[in-house]
């Protein structure tokens, strides 16, 4: 492994990471000595926020996110345990960052990682597990993590895990362990502009009169990947917006809600989702306006119109910038949510049902 952490100067820019063999019966000792300032001017260590489990899927996924948690340090501070399968002997390697995170990679038979990992927690503080080693559901190994975690953070659009396993899968949390899904997380800017798209005429939620989500994946069940997105975008706006589940019909679900008309709920499939979604279009107001929020390539933009004018339009680097996040940036919304996401749960459930009436309205 490398030699040496090379030292972090407050505003001086990103500190590469740099792995050195390590021992586990040392590893609190040699955490101590890599984060001591070397010099005047260094940054203080500062204290830790959280434990931080990474189960990576191989050792090239542990390599591929070992740089994007490091990165993270600054911000979060963790005690980081990457996890890796390997043989019997297991390989150790240290690292730790001045001003961010202590970390250790663990590289051995993924059976006996839990029983390592435990004494090794930083005491009083919180236990995050980021678990990509493939489909939870069933895996002993996963629910040995689970019970030294708190919160439990999966990418169910990378997992091919479809809404409803998701949603079987946070049922079987043990204790107050909860679920939360990088999915979700890349749908906040979606959300803001949705929010941003109901002003004006559609300021008021009873002159909505259809919203129409698109996605790839709607429909398939071997792509559940965009189906998920459209899944939750729905229930989370349903659940916003207090719409129920009510008749179904030929062109899609009719929701009631506690003030006019019922709002028509349609899921369209689209060919390609990069990211997730593909567009959503929402309809009413009067004079009749259409806001059309879409993926325009690595963006995202936004259209109103009214009648055949368009009224409002804006399409944007940093929207693009937002939309196609890296899994750092992602992971660091996640990791400033200290308890469980409830507004992520509350759309999942909802959104749950009504793919589900959707569905049978379809069949």
């Amino acid at each position: 492994m490398a030699a040496s952490v090379r030292g972090w100067r407050e505003g001086g820019g990103d500190m590469q990471l740099e792995w050195r063999a390590g021992r586990i019966a040392k590893l609190e000792s040699q955490w101590r000595q890599l984060r001591l300032p070397e010099a005047e001017g260094m940054t203080q260590p500062r204290a830790l926020a959280l434990n931080l489990i990474c189960r990576a899927h191989d050792e090239a996924d542990a390599g591929r996110i070992a740089q994007q948690l490091w990165d993270l340090g600054p911000h979060h501070p963790a005690r980081v345990f990457l996890i890796a399968p390997g043989d019997a002997a297991v390989r150790v390697c240290v690292a730790a960052h001045p001003g961010g995170s202590e970390m250790v990679s663990l590289c051995g038979l993924p059976e006996r990682m839990p029983s390592i990992v435990a004494p090794l927690l930083a005491c009083d503080l919180p236990v995050l597990l980021l678990w990509r080693a493939g489909d939870p559901s069933g895996n002993g190994e996963f629910m040995a993590w689970a019970s030294l975690s708190g919160r439990i953070l999966v990418d169910a659009h990378r997992l091919h895990l479809p809404a409803a396993r998701l949603t079987q899968l946070a049922q079987s949390m043990p204790g107050n362990t909860t679920i939360g899904d990088l999915t979700w997380t890349r749908l906040t800017p979606w959300r803001h502009l949705v929010c941003q798209g109901l002003e004006g005429e559609l300021a008021n939620p009873a002159s909505i009169e259809a919203v129409t989500v698109s996605a790839g994946g709607i429909g398939d069940p071997a792509d559940s990947g965009g189906s998920l997105a459209a899944t939750m975008m729905a229930g989370w706006m349903a659940q916003k917006l207090q719409w129920q589940s009510g008749e179904r019909t030929r062109e899609g679900l009719r929701l009631n809600r506690p003030q006019g008309a019922p709002v028509l709920l349609r899921f369209e499939p689209a060919s390609s989702h990069e990211c997730l979604l593909k567009h959503i279009i929402i309809e009413g107001g009067s004079p009749r306006t259409v806001v059309a929020i879409e993926h325009r390539g690595p963006h995202i933009g936004i259209t109103i119109r009214q009648g055949e004018a368009v009224v409002g339009e804006w399409t944007g680097t940093s929207a693009g910038d937002m939309l196609l996040r890296g899994e750092a940036a992602t992971l660091s919304e996640e990791l400033s949510i200290h308890r469980a996401d409830r507004l992520f749960q509350l759309a999942l459930e909802r959104g749950l049902a009504l793919m589900a009436g959707w569905e049978a309205a379809a069949a």
